[in-house]
Formats: C-alpha cells, structure tokens, sequence
C-alpha cells in the first residue's frame, strides 16, 4: 500500500514538472513569435515599390551599424548647393516611440567617382538631406527631393515589406 502511495504522488510530481516544461517552452516561443511581430523596420519606397529596408537601431549610438543605400536615377539631381546627387543613404534608431530616420545624399568629394556610390571608397561623401522622427505605422513622403530632381520616395515604418526588383 505503501508503494503504491509512493508511486502515485511520485507519478504526479512527474506530471507536474512535465507540464512546467511546456507551459516555460510555450512562454518562450510565444516571446520570439511577439518579437519577430514587434520589429520595426524603416522600408524605402521608390515609386511605389518597396526597395529596400532596415531595422533602426535601439539607439542613436548604434546607427552607424544600420542603415541602406540606393543609387539615384535622375541625371540632374542636385543639392540646394548644386552638387550632383549620386545616391540616398538611410539610416535610423529608436527614440522614444517614434523612430528617427536621416536621409544622407551622396555627393562627390574631390575624386574620381566610383560607378557603385554606395560603396566604400566611392569618391562620394554623405551629406545630410533630411531628418525625420516617424512612429511605427507612419509613412513619410521626402517631399525635399522633388526639389532636388528627384521624384519623391517614401519611407514607411512597420514591419518588413516584400522587396521587389
């Protein structure tokens, strides 16, 4: 009588960390599922099509790992100050609820021009074209490139869209 006493409250403790287990492993797997569903993503639309995307940074001390480049296919695109705009690099992070987005545009700095601007060594330097603080969700037209020669893109918040080419 004794054994079968021991057996069964032993049975039931065996039970109990088995459903533990799989109540901790059903925990876990719903925090990585809400997770991938929480990551923001900055997408850059270029005349309606998603082309590119980057998760910002947590913080503005990290933006420099993140961020993407795009060639500009207009010939005259030009700064405010007259130089040749050759590329657009975006970069961001995180503040507070909203997302800080930097435009850069990508002009000669003196020597001779590589035909890939979003690439090292490319002859170009970045220049700020604007600065934007958006909340996940939000889509923002950089109205300034029209004024630049450069039908205007979009950057949209949210999660990643499907890159087309």
């Amino acid at each position: 009588m004794q054994q079968e006493a021991a057996g069964a409250i032993m049975g039931e403790n065996v039970m109990s960390l088995v459903r533990q287990f799989l109540a901790s492993c059903l925990v876990v797997a719903s925090a990585v599922v809400m997770a991938q569903q929480q990551e923001v993503w900055v997408n850059v639309i270029i005349n309606g099509k998603a082309v590119m995307g980057f998760v910002p940074a947590a913080d503005q001390s990290r933006q420099g790992e993140r961020g993407v480049c795009s060639q500009v296919t207009e010939a005259g695109a030009k700064t405010k100050d007259g130089l040749p705009i050759r590329a657009f690099e975006f970069t961001g992070w995180k503040e507070g609820d909203r997302y800080r987005v930097v435009v850069f545009a990508m002009v000669p700095s003196g020597g001779p021009v590589s035909q890939t601007p979003c690439s090292e060594g490319s002859g170009l330097k970045r220049v700020e074209f604007d600065n934007v603080l958006v909340k996940s969700g939000e889509e923002f037209t950089i109205a300034k490139m029209k004024a630049a020669g450069v039908t205007p893109w979009v950057i949209r918040t949210g999660r990643q869209e499907p890159i087309r080419k």
